[in-house]
């Protein structure tokens, strides 16, 4: 089981800027494909994104992608919710980490995602 890292997206449409984005003080909600590339059906297949970082609340940390046919796609029935802290700036580490339970095996996987925040330049 594996994340599709470039099917990764991120939906600030109903509380957020609508750019796709994410920005600091932006709550939004994370799309995260996964696809099994097993020869057989991947059953019960649920994942929990987590992070160590106190600059993100998970709003919603789990998504049930059911059952999985082999190297087919699922995006599950539910999104992963997230709302990050007005402090964040675009070189903070959301640390945030899938794992995926089929019941009997975990699979982890680091999530990255980019982040826009404003830049001050100060001129002498």
């Amino acid at each position: 089981m594996n994340v599709q890292h470039d099917s990764i997206q991120i939906l600030d449409n109903d509380n957020g800027n609508g750019d796709g984005i994410a920005n600091p003080g932006e709550e939004f909600d994370l799309i995260i494909p996964l696809k099994n590339y097993g020869f057989s059906t991947a059953t019960n297949i649920v994942a929990n994104l987590s992070t160590s970082s106190d600059l993100v609340s998970i709003l919603n940390n789990q998504n049930i992608y059911g059952d999985i046919e082999s190297e087919e796609t699922s995006t599950g029935n539910l999104f992963y919710s997230l709302l990050l802290d007005e402090q964040l700036t675009s070189s903070d580490d959301l640390s945030l980490l899938l794992e995926i339970n089929d019941g009997s095996n975990i699979w982890g996987s680091i999530i990255n995602i980019n982040i826009q925040a404003g830049m001050i330049v100060l001129n002498d």
